[in-house]
C-alpha cells in the first residue's frame, strides 16, 4: 500500500496525553482541554456559516463517538471550506472516523486544491497511487461536482 502521510491539520492531529517522567518513575498524565465555542459561533454554525461549522468539528475531534464531529465536517466541506475538506480528506485516506476510501479521500483532496495550497500535493500522491479505474471513477465525481459526493448527500 502507499505510504502514509502525514496529518497537517490541527483537526486531524489527536489529542496527545503526555506522560511525565522523573527518574523512571510516571508522576502525571496532562491531556489538553479543548474549551468550547462561545455561544456565538455554534449559533454560526446552526445558521451555515462553514468557518463556525470547522470550528464546531474542531472542538469535537476528541469525542468518543465522531459522529458530531463528522457532521460539522462534512456540513462545512460541502459548503466549500477548503481545511475542512483536506481534513475530510485526510480522513478518509487513514480510515480515521470514516471507512478507508482512497477515491473519497482524493476527491475531497481536489475539491481543497482550488483553495489549499497543501491539498494540491496530497491529491497529486494519491492520483499516482491509485489505478486507473479508481482514479476515472474519482474524476467522473469530481465533474458531476459535490452534490456527487455521499457526505453532501449525508446531512
Amino acid at each position: 500500500m502507499n505510504a502514509r502521510r502525514p496529518a497537517r491539520f490541527a483537526l486531524i492531529a489527536p489529542l496527545l496525553s503526555i506522560t511525565l517522567i522523573t527518574c523512571g518513575k510516571q508522576e502525571e498524565t496532562i491531556v489538553p482541554v479543548i474549551p468550547p465555542p462561545p455561544p456565538a459561533v455554534r449559533q454560526l454554525a446552526e445558521a451555515g456559516d462553514p468557518s463556525a461549522q470547522f470550528a464546531m468539528a474542531e472542538y469535537h475531534v476528541s469525542d468518543e463517538d465522531p459522529t458530531v464531529m463528522l457532521r460539522w465536517l462534512r456540513a462545512s466541506a460541502c459548503q466549500g471550506y477548503p481545511l475542512a475538506q483536506v481534513s475530510l480528506g485526510v480522513l478518509y485516506d487513514a480510515g480515521d472516523s470514516v471507512p478507508q476510501d482512497r477515491i473519497s479521500a482524493y476527491i475531497w483532496f481536489s475539491e481543497a486544491a482550488q483553495g489549499e495550497g497543501d491539498a494540491v500535493e496530497m491529491a497529486a500522491d494519491l492520483n499516482a497511487a491509485m489505478a486507473d479505474d479508481e482514479r476515472a471513477f474519482a474524476q467522473g465525481l469530481i465533474r458531476q461536482g459535490r452534490s456527487a459526493l455521499i457526505d453532501c448527500r449525508l446531512r
